[in-house]
């Protein structure tokens, strides 16, 4: 069998895109590699240890490369921090559970229970995050107050 120069040619443009391919694929995970070193420095406080002999394909060729999504959605707050954003609405003015859970029903917050919104309060007290003006007994209520 003679092989012609246009077989040849044939060859070699394959074997070439085989070549782009699979180093564009070798950049691709290599550049993953670069992503979770950094994640990791990021995550441990560490500086990133850069790696000094390239990695072969069969050996990081279980990382997914896919492009990773940076979610832009605002951070879900918790119940004690929608309380904490309401307490300055008060004005320096006294703050009773009922009065908060009111102020929380009118900003379109869930209440499940006065108590939830009772142990929040207390919580905030316990981290010097407001001060107790008075302490409820009986059925006169606790009073609040942000501090300043």
């Amino acid at each position: 069998m003679v092989l012609k120069m246009a077989d040849y040619d044939d060859m070699l443009k394959i074997l070439r895109e085989k070549v782009s391919k699979t180093r564009k694929r070798l950049e691709e995970e290599e550049n993953a590699v670069l992503v979770v070193e950094r994640m990791l420095s990021d995550h441990m406080g560490a500086p990133a240890t850069p790696t000094t002999a390239k990695p072969s394909t069969q050996e990081i060729s279980f990382l997914d490369t896919s492009p990773i999504e940076i979610s832009t959605a605002p951070a879900i707050r918790s119940f004690i921090d929608e309380v904490r954003l309401l307490v300055p609405e008060f004005n320096g003015e006294n703050i009773t559970v009922v009065e908060m859970m009111d102020k929380l029903i009118a900003n379109g917050i869930k209440v499940e229970s006065k108590e939830r919104v009772s142990m929040a309060l207390s919580k905030m007290l316990k981290q010097n995050e407001i001060i107790s003006v008075t302490k409820g007994v009986g059925r006169s209520p606790s009073v609040y107050k942000e501090k300043v």
